[in-house]
């Protein structure tokens, strides 16, 4: 592992650790600020909101000014807007450091993985992207210890103080690290850059493979542990099932990623996709308890594939299509963060109106309709050397 790459995990484990460790403090900030559930909705809803605004913003910032100078100013943001966290005592306070820290998250997963694409050859580039997607799982396991038993134990000032600190130092190593942006040969241009993005196949099928896995995790996301609560399974239990998936699914996104930088991103994708929904599909039969718990464990990993080649191939169609990393990279959470709003939203409707397995259906009607997709597009030539 190269040092940026450690860099870029450490950007997305605090990234992800910060995104969920509200979780847990969510009734004790409502209690104390007597908060409506809206306005406790809003507070959860400010970073994914500062995400989809921002991703694309500075991922085109970063190819145009330099991938070190934006990815290290939004660590800098994070670490004063999680000071503003820990310090802040009123809604408006709260939700504004919140968005602070959706914008520093757009920065990590649009200059921050931009940075290691065009600084790694293309032979690593799957390995390397996919080490920085797996952990993000680490933070995502910490963040509610953060929230909950580190911030029970030294109190929520001083857990979030420390966080920001972490980001604070994660500053200072950027610095340090060789800068990148995009190469004069290659658009930058907002406009004309997006319309070239449009046009390139690779980068409409990782926009693809995106935005399909935000769809089914989001929807299964809900669903699955609604259905098992209502079977009588412990919240202490719903934690542990998820807690493996997690773990299945970091070390699926690292192999898939070095596979693919062998094998080829689109002959894993196009597999993964009818498997994912042949998965789903097994959701549409009368399972027991123990076998519907097994299917939840088993779809973390098979959800991570996509991701583990989703990633890199964007950074592939970069390359083809003579853009920057950055503006690309944007666009890829930018459909990640509308399918994450989305999917839990439309699948609970979809499964209200004409129940669960309708929803599942819905689902896996899209992962073989993506596989078509992925399978119409040519796999035959190889990625084209970055410029």
């Amino acid at each position: 592992m190269t040092r940026l790459t450690a860099y870029v995990c450490g950007l997305v484990a605090i990234d992800l650790a910060l995104f969920s460790a509200i979780v847990p403090l969510l009734p004790q900030i409502s209690d104390r600020l007597d908060l409506s559930k809206v306005e406790s909705g809003v507070l959860l809803g400010a970073f994914s909101l500062a995400v989809v605004v921002a991703s694309v913003p500075v991922g085109h910032l970063a190819d145009r000014a330099g991938m070190r100078a934006v990815t290290v100013a939004g660590s800098l943001l994070t670490a004063v807007a999680t000071a503003m966290f820990a310090l802040g005592g009123s809604f408006p306070v709260l939700v504004l450091s919140r968005a602070g820290q959706g914008i520093g998250s757009a920065v990590a997963w649009s200059a921050g993985l931009a940075w290691l694409a065009a600084r790694t050859p293309l032979e690593r580039r799957g390995a390397a992207i996919s080490l920085a997607n797996a952990s993000a799982t680490g933070g995502m396991i910490a963040g509610p210890l953060l929230g909950g038993a580190v911030a029970s134990a030294v109190g929520v000032r001083a857990a979030f103080l420390g966080a920001a600190g972490v980001s604070l130092a994660l500053s200072a190593w950027g610095l340090t690290e060789p800068d990148a942006r995009a190469h004069e040969e290659r658009e930058t241009s907002l406009r004309p850059a997006v319309r070239a993005a449009a046009r390139e196949p690779w980068i409409a099928i990782s926009l693809g493979l995106i935005v399909l896995v935000a769809l089914v995790g989001g929807t299964l996301q809900v669903l699955m542990p609604l259905h098992l609560g209502d079977a009588g399974v412990s919240q202490s239990s719903l934690g542990l099932l998820y807690a493996i998936g997690a773990v299945l699914g970091a070390v699926t996104i690292t192999v898939t990623g070095r596979v693919s930088d062998r094998r080829g991103r689109l002959p894993i994708a196009r597999i993964a996709c009818p498997l994912l929904g042949g998965a789903v599909a097994v959701l549409l039969l009368p399972l027991g308890t123990a076998l519907f718990a097994t299917m939840l464990v088993l779809l973390a990993p098979m959800q991570s594939v996509l991701y583990g080649v989703g990633y890199p191939l964007s950074a592939d169609g970069a390359d083809r299509a003579g853009l920057g990393h950055g503006l690309v990279l944007g666009l890829v959470n930018l459909i990640w963060g509308v399918g994450a709003v989305v999917g839990p939203v439309a699948g609970a409707a979809v499964a209200d109106a004409l129940g669960d397995r309708a929803a599942y259906a819905m689902l896996v009607a899209l992962s073989f309709a993506m596989g078509a997709a992925v399978a119409r597009v040519s796999s035959g030539s190889a990625p084209a050397a970055t410029l």
